[in-house]
This record gives C-alpha cells, structure tokens and sequence, in this order.
C-alpha cells in the first residue's frame, strides 16, 4: 500500500512471522519547507477481529528527523500468538501523528512547528496471500 499526495509517500510492508506480523512503515518527506519528526503510527480494528494484540510500536527516536527527500521507517508489531484463526484476515484502520517543523528553504531558518495527525491512510488489509511465502518450482 502507497499513500502519495503533494505532502508525503507513506508506503507500508507487512511482515508475516509464526507468532508475530510486523508492519513496517516508510515516510518519504517530498516537501523541501518541512521537516517531519516525533512520528508515531497508530491503528484500530486489529485487537478487535481474531483476537490479535498489538505487542508494540517502535516510532521515531525523538532525535530524528526526515528532512526533504529522505526516508525513515517506524514499526507496529502485532501479537497473534492468541489469534482465533491461524491466517487472520482484516482491515486495520491507521494514522499517523507528527510534529512538523516549517523551515525557510534557502536559510534554513525555523518559522515554527505544530502537531499534526495524518489519517489520509487508506486501511491495511490483511488477507491470505500475505501469509504465503513464494517459491521457485524446478522444472519436470
């Protein structure tokens, strides 16, 4: 899943282990006047269906930054060691929270900073395909 507009691409990868599913997040800053930090994601509807656990989340170091044109990631990792199925299917509803700090481009002057929570994610599906790994068939 990509989320693009004029501000950011958020682009997340789900992870699928025997106990765990981590979904990983990229943030692509593509504004130059902005600096992205204190990014955190936050999501529902995963502990409600089969019974998966959202075991923790690992946001952005409070020193971090994403600056124009650069990449980080945060994480989400969910239980489903007590899932009630063996292969969960669900939509998770998501959002990002962020403090973003407003720069002049040329000095790179600080004009000022605000919280911001950016729920233009589309939901997060997790279906059957996502808990099966690829293989290379030998011929004959």
């Amino acid at each position: 899943m990509t989320e693009s507009d004029a501000e950011y691409v958020i682009t997340a990868i789900k992870h699928v282990f025997q106990s765990v599913i981590i979904l990983q997040y990229e943030i692509h800053n593509t504004l130059e006047d902005q600096i992205l930090s204190n990014i955190q994601v936050k999501i529902s509807n995963a502990e409600t269906q089969h019974n998966l656990k959202v075991k923790g989340t690992v946001p952005l170091n409070e020193e971090d930054q994403i600056k124009y044109n650069e990449k980080r990631y945060v994480y989400v990792i969910l239980d489903k060691s007590g899932a009630t199925i063996t292969y969960p299917s669900l939509k998770i509803s998501q959002k990002l929270t962020m403090k973003i700090t407003e720069i002049d481009v040329e000095t790179e002057d600080d004009l000022g900073s605000y919280e911001e929570e950016y729920a233009q994610l589309q939901d997060l599906v997790l279906s059957t395909k996502d808990y099966l790994k690829s293989m290379v068939i030998p011929n004959g």
